[in-house]
């Protein structure tokens, strides 16, 4: 995967920590893997609701502290939507792990979808994404590695089919 854009791991309530904790440090360990960045929505930001797992659970500070705060969820997420758009149409990623059912991973899965599917945006255009691949890679991908990918996940206790 050379010069493929960072996997973007998105994070920012209690329960995301510990799902995303041994996803980053297996992605860091294989040299193949892009580089992941790390993303933190700020919506637990109180040091004992994020930094005492991030220190108990070995995780790296993270690349990116969106600092979003509290909140009615409406405001938070949206707070949070706009941001997380911004940062992957910055980074291009070609992968964004999110994890759990918070308001950060609502954000998060929204942010990528859209940037995924390829909804028309402007900025997307001034940027001049229109004729670059950065959000959809995984199409590029071989049936193969998909179903590879599909094992490992579920393997992994990441996808449950019932």
């Amino acid at each position: 995967m050379a010069g493929a854009g960072p996997v973007v791991c998105v994070v920012g309530a209690r329960p995301n920590y510990m799902k995303m904790a041994p996803l980053l440090r297996a992605i860091k360990a294989q040299p193949a893997m892009p580089p992941a960045v790390l993303v933190h929505t700020g919506q637990h930001y109180d040091p004992a609701m994020s930094d005492v797992f991030f220190t108990e659970l070995g995780i790296p500070q993270a690349d990116l502290d969106l600092g979003v705060g509290s909140g009615p969820h409406g405001r938070q997420t949206a707070r949070m939507l706009e941001a997380l758009e911004t940062a992957m149409v910055e980074r291009g990623p070609d992968l964004v792990l999110t994890y759990g059912d918070t308001n950060s991973t609502l954000a998060a899965t929204l942010a990528a979808a859209k940037l995924l599917r390829g909804a028309d945006d402007p900025r997307l255009a001034s940027a001049g994404l229109t004729e670059t691949k950065t959000f959809g890679v995984l199409s590029d991908r071989s049936e193969e590695w998909l179903t590879r990918l599909l094992r490992r996940c579920v393997t992994a206790g990441w996808v449950d089919f019932s």
